[in-house]
């Protein structure tokens, strides 16, 4: 399987060893919309066994996915905020290491997922200078919910629903008044049901980056 690029852990230490200019101050925010490029594997064991009968994981065996994510939240604390996140994914080259019937395989079958979840993070607190008034480290647990779609030969397809929870850790990093970049990594486990494969869940990681918008200030900051 291809494996998620070490960049973006170069980058964060970079950005962690540069001289931030620590003059400029950022007025911290109540409400934020994250937009980024998400871009992971799924993982697990390639096999499924149900008693005695053996089929292909269909999820286990994709190479990787790549997708979007869009978030928006409100600060309530200076330690906590909440929003909500959509997010949609596809994966493509299903290969299973080892031969196996073609009524049990799964190639030139595409996946595409899309979810909604209830995003609940704690983060550093903002402070009026230094290095946390323009960084901030934050940790999500996402509950979530979706529809996971199978496209198979012959334009035919299956749709099933799953739910699960997913666990976040990144950084954010301001540019101005207005807006910043920001590096995640998460991992996610769901439950799911289908009528054309035996995987009863599927769990994975993900690497995400994108921008935040800052949309509304503190009032008590705005001067």
């Amino acid at each position: 399987m291809n494996k998620i690029p070490k960049t973006a852990g170069i980058i964060i230490l970079l950005l962690m060893l540069l001289p931030l200019p620590l003059k400029a101050q950022f007025i911290d925010n109540k409400f934020s919309l994250y937009a980024a490029y998400t871009r992971g594997n799924f993982s697990g064991e390639p096999e499924i066994r149900d008693n005695d009968f053996i089929m292909p994981s269909l999820f286990s065996n994709y190479s990787h996915h790549q997708g979007w994510q869009l978030k928006g939240l409100y600060k309530l604390h200076p330690w906590f905020s909440t929003g909500l996140c959509l997010s949609g994914r596809s994966s493509g080259n299903w290969q299973f290491p080892k031969p196996a019937p073609v009524i049990m395989a799964f190639e030139n079958h595409s996946l595409s997922q899309k979810s909604v979840g209830l995003v609940l993070r704690i983060h550093t607190a903002h402070v009026p200078q230094g290095v946390f008034n323009r960084l901030r480290f934050y940790f999500d647990l996402t509950p979530e919910g979706g529809s996971s779609r199978i496209y198979r030969k012959w334009h035919s397809e299956e749709t099933s629903a799953f739910y699960g929870l997913s666990a976040s850790a990144g950084i954010d990093i301001n540019i101005n008044q207005l807006a910043g970049f920001y590096l995640a990594g998460s991992y996610y486990q769901s439950n799911i049901r289908g009528n054309y494969f035996l995987d009863k869940g599927f769990r994975g990681y993900m690497l995400q980056g994108g921008i935040f918008l800052k949309l509304a200030r503190d009032p008590w900051l705005i001067f």
